[in-house]
């Protein structure tokens, strides 16, 4: 395939208005929901927008980038190009960046999930879709692969590599006093009966508070963002994920989620993101390993709610980011989602 002239070809077959559209530098523009509820799909999951540009991602300056993403009020915007491609792989290659209103970000994995799912609904040719999407951004190269059959589910989903597992490392509460004001800030005066132990990683930028009970998650009120801004400055960690066992979790005989989950990031400007996907990259590692399970159906209890599927994939087949200087990994955390379009239409700059 060759996804520029697919996309072309499209375009040309719709009405006037497109092609006058385009005519104008107007930009592709999709809202698409990520990750949502299979059972009750509207306006569940997390909303993200997706920018085609037109050359490159670097034909938009950063400063209109943000402007962009403030406009559309979103946890993330995702801006996206088409690189290079041989019509004769199965692989289409594209560039990606991700933007908050407030500033770029490094990892996003429902905007990634929902950039792949604007492109596949509508970029390219029916008949020639691709096997796998390569986005090349600030995090190595993130795979998306269609139309995976979850069997937990019936569903047809994505499926997203967003990197190697972090680990995270216990924190000491009684010595780390940002970190324990910024737990306070989220629970209250009673966090010590709330909390049972919170983790960080340095690496991936994110902190996760493990709460006693999974019920308490989701009557947690949104956490004030100037609390959580005065106790860190958002060096060490940018976002936090708090995170329980479900009762289903722990027991093989129940059918259900196995962790359900809420995310906080006031130092990217979100005061909640209704699903996050990076974080998953501490959430898989530490309750496979906790719930002795490969596989594992993550739920957020946020208002719009959500669910997707996590493993940790291994094999020479999971490794990527090498053209960034990195060791390629044997291990790679995989989410399986699904995705609902929302609004298909133009950018006008």
């Amino acid at each position: 395939f060759k996804s520029s002239k697919v996309r072309g070809r499209r375009m040309a077959s719709n009405s006037g208005s497109r092609e006058d559209s385009a005519a104008k530098g107007a930009l592709p523009l999709w809202i698409v929901d990520a990750f949502v509820t299979p059972e009750r799909p509207a306006f569940t999951g997390n909303p993200a927008a997706v920018v085609m540009c037109s050359d490159s991602i670097h034909s938009l300056d950063p400063e209109t980038k943000l402007k962009v993403a403030a406009e559309m009020n979103l946890s993330e915007t995702a801006f996206v190009s088409a690189r290079e491609n041989d019509e004769q792989t199965a692989v289409a290659s594209f560039d990606l960046q991700w933007y908050s209103p407030k500033n770029e970000v490094a990892l996003c994995g429902h905007a990634t999930l929902a950039t792949a799912f604007a492109l596949l609904s509508s970029h390219f040719d029916p008949s020639s879709q691709p096997e796998r999407l390569e986005f090349h951004t600030l995090s190595g190269i993130l795979t998306v692969s269609p139309m995976v059959q979850d069997e937990l589910q019936g569903e047809t989903l994505l499926s997203l590599s967003i990197g190697p597992p972090r680990q995270p490392i216990r924190v000491d509460l009684a010595s780390d006093i940002e970190v324990k004001n910024c737990v306070c800030a989220i629970f209250g005066d009673n966090w010590e009966s709330a909390v049972d132990s919170v983790h960080i990683s340095v690496e991936a930028k994110k902190l996760l508070v493990v709460a006693s009970e999974w019920a308490s998650i989701a009557t947690l009120a949104v956490p004030d963002g100037a609390l959580l801004l005065d106790a860190h400055d958002g060096t060490r960690f940018r976002g936090i994920a708090v995170s329980a066992v479900h009762p289903s979790g722990s027991s093989p005989e129940r059918a259900g989620p196995d962790i359900v989950s809420r995310y906080f990031a006031p130092w990217n400007g979100i005061a909640e993101d209704p699903v996050n996907g990076s974080g998953h990259a501490l959430l898989v590692p530490y309750w496979s390993a906790l719930l002795r399970k490969s596989r594992l159906r993550s739920v957020y209890v946020s208002k719009r709610g959500g669910s997707m599927v996590c493993e940790i994939e291994h094999g020479p087949t999971a490794s990527s980011g090498a053209a960034h200087g990195r060791v390629p990994s044997e291990e790679r955390v995989v989410l399986h989602g699904a995705c609902r379009m929302v609004v298909e239409g133009s950018l006008f700059l």
